[in-house]
């Protein structure tokens, strides 16, 4: 028995879709520390970037490098300070200092206190923001550390990640913007 063979149907062209933006390319960073170490696994997590938090219901979006309280932080990326806050609204000890970059690359520096003032501009590897602080008073056991955290500003010009809106209420853009990988900026192979 003889089968008729079928020519085979002709699968439609797809539309063409317009080229999502490619990001800026992302500059090597110099050194926050002078010595740079991953936190390892406490009682409270380990420290690489996207780490499981809260039994896995999120990631850390960020690196924590292990530091002395006192330790100075240098900025690592020419930009300008665009926010000194702080991280817990409820402990006004805690702090963090921002940077942000003309190609709009927001770091921020977390459980860093501040040494230099808003809209002060900033030199990579040379210009200390502040001094690491001790953690351990809030989270008793863990490693002390600077928590390293990376982001893309939609609109590079934006150099108010926190603006008000029509009825005078704060928006959050950082929260946002794309989440970056510092680790291979800041670990660069020899």
């Amino acid at each position: 028995m003889s089968q008729k063979s079928v020519p085979p149907k002709a699968i439609p062209a797809l539309p063409k879709m317009p080229r999502p933006a490619l990001p800026p390319s992302l500059p090597a960073l110099a050194r926050p520390l002078a010595h740079l170490e991953i936190r390892k696994r406490d009682r409270f997590g380990e420290g690489h970037f996207g780490a499981s938090r809260d039994g896995g219901r999120r990631r850390h979006m960020g690196l924590d490098l292990v530091a002395l309280p006192g330790t100075p932080v240098t900025s690592p990326l020419d930009g300008t300070v665009t926010r000194l806050g702080w991280p817990y609204g409820n402990d006004p000890s805690y702090r963090y200092v921002e940077v942000t970059a003309e190609a709009g690359l927001v770091v921020r520096h977390f459980y860093v206190a501040p040494e230099i003032g808003l809209g002060r501009r900033v030199t990579a590897g040379e210009t200390c923001l502040g001094t690491v602080q001790d953690l351990t008073r809030r989270y008793p056991d863990i490693t002390n550390h600077l928590h390293f955290e990376m982001r893309q500003a939609a609109d590079p010009a934006c150099r108010d990640h926190r603006p008000r809106d029509a009825r005078g209420h704060r928006r959050n853009l950082y929260r946002g913007y794309p989440v970056i990988d510092p680790t291979p900026l800041l670990f660069i192979p020899a």
